[in-house]
């Protein structure tokens, strides 16, 4: 991976829903990228300067916004 690359884990804690994963375009659209099935995770290739968002995945509610990534590789757990 290059200086600008990173990698990030998410892993949905909780007990009852799916969640998904949004990378945050540079116009602020939502692009999905994955759904985690609770107790799951994923593991997303990224690059420093993208934001996310996780997303209840039957109402659509914003659990969990994600800043741009800082150096080195992140682990996000969706409780």
């Amino acid at each position: 991976r290059s200086r600008r690359q990173r990698q990030m884990c998410i892993r949905d804690s909780c007990n009852t829903a799916s969640v998904d994963v949004y990378w945050v375009n540079f116009i602020c659209g939502e692009v999905f990228i994955d759904s985690v099935a609770p107790g799951q995770g994923t593991v997303i290739d990224s690059y420093a300067s993208h934001p996310f968002r996780v997303r209840h995945s039957a109402t659509g509610a914003l659990l969990l916004e994600i800043d741009p990534l800082t150096p080195g590789d992140h682990s996000v757990e969706v409780l």
